[in-house]
């Protein structure tokens, strides 16, 4: 028996006298945990005699795939891993998932039931299925056991094929509908992946206008994996996924005190880059935390904040997160003003306006008559969370936070 709740999310699995719970990523086993994720794998849970909870974590190697191929824990502590005992469990796949057998059967200590793709093997009942979410896959038959709840959307294929019958190329995260697996994604405003433009140079592209979108999103159902996005309205985040991380920890950051005691969560600006080396190596630069918002309304963090300005062809992109919280300041002659976070950039968009090249669109506007291809991407925080990625002449793309938040490659 399985209970979800209204979202579709699995709560509870319960088969003869083993009841298994789900917990955002904490697995239970008849009320005792057993373990939970970590970023690079999990953290394994053991009760030796003493009685209290112990865990080892267990590490992890994906394919591009997003397989897992090899679990291996350091049981000892000495910084290295003996494979006769520390590798934990291979796995090795046909294409469509089917587990490699005859010579990767060793298991040291508890076997995990997460392997293709990531998801969990239903074992029991000899069923030998995957569980994607939407739906249960078969690899033995590379199909799935359930009809497409999107098959109206890809009516030139099967409603039980997987990944368009090419797994090398596509996956599917949670069986709803193939995407790609390679490097360079194409994502819709709503962060929903269309295709893939067949580079692999690490970048993210967001199209902006609605019917390419879809234009797009049709191509790669009729399989074409290498888009080409010339004459398109699209914007790129140079930085990828990197540039994404990057943008999270500013806007948590920007939420938290600077230093204990300072006073100034959701008061104060935080910001950041990403750079990226000849060899195409990313790396994400957090700036110095902006000034406390004053009695002037003001609490602005300069471009690069104490940090140094990469050249043109280093900076991928950059960004900075306005204030969330509201402040009342008492005025000297008595009265109280309101100052709220900007949820756009600042300055003035145009760029013949005389005396006003500057606030976040004149910055803009500077770093691109230098030579800067760079992407600009601005926070607002203090209604709801909305990221702006803009040049020096106005706003490109509007993105809900949560939506942004899902981009990768």
């Amino acid at each position: 028996m399985y209970v979800y709740d209204a979202t579709g999310v699995k709560l509870r699995k319960t088969l003869n006298t083993t009841t298994t719970d789900y917990a955002n990523g904490f697995i239970y086993e008849n009320n005792q945990l057993q373990f939970f994720n970590q970023p690079e794998g999990y953290v394994e849970i053991s009760s030796p005699p003493s009685g209290e909870l112990e865990g080892a974590y267990v590490y992890q190697y994906k394919d591009h795939l997003g397989n897992i191929r090899l679990s291996y824990s350091d049981a000892n502590h000495d910084g290295t891993i003996t494979a006769s005992t520390e590798i934990k469990e291979e796995n090795n796949y046909y294409p469509f998932g089917l587990k490699h057998k005859g010579y990767n059967a060793n298991i040291n200590g508890t076997h995990h039931k997460y392997m293709f793709g990531g998801k969990e093997l239903t074992e029991e009942l000899g069923l030998n299925t995957y569980d994607f979410g939407a739906r249960n896959y078969d690899a033995a038959l590379g199909r799935w056991m359930n009809l497409d709840p999107l098959a109206e959307k890809m009516r030139r294929h099967s409603p039980y094929n997987y990944a368009f019958d090419n797994p090398i190329f596509f996956i599917d995260a949670d069986g709803m509908a193939p995407i790609s697996s390679v490097a360079d994604p194409i994502y819709n405003k709503k962060a929903k992946l269309i295709g893939d433009d067949g580079k692999t140079d690490g970048k993210i592209h967001i199209v902006t206008d609605n019917k390419q979108a879809k234009a797009i999103e049709k191509e790669t159902e009729g399989g074409n994996t290498a888009i080409d996005l010339t004459g398109k309205d699209v914007v790129t985040l140079n930085g990828g996924k990197k540039t994404v991380d990057g943008v999270i920890a500013s806007v948590d950051a920007q939420g938290k005190d600077t230093s204990s005691g300072a006073g100034d969560a959701g008061l104060h600006e935080e910001g950041g880059n990403t750079i990226k080396d000849a060899k195409g190596n990313v790396t994400t630069v957090a700036w110095k935390s902006g000034t406390k918002k004053s009695k002037t309304g003001h609490g602005t963090i300069n471009l690069f904040n104490g940090v140094s300005q990469p050249n043109s062809n280093e900076l991928a992109d950059y960004w900075h997160i306005h204030t969330s919280k509201t402040q009342e300041v008492e005025q000297s002659d008595g009265t109280i003003k309101t100052y709220t976070g900007s949820m756009e950039p600042s300055g003035d968009s145009n760029s013949n306006a005389t005396g006003k090249d500057t606030g976040d669109y004149g910055a803009a506007r500077s770093l691109e008559n230098q030579g800067y291809n760079a992407t600009a991407i601005q926070v607002g925080t203090s209604s709801g969370t909305t990221v702006n990625i803009y040049n020096g002449h106005g706003i490109i793309v509007k993105m809900g936070y949560n939506a942004f938040k899902k981009l990768k490659n």
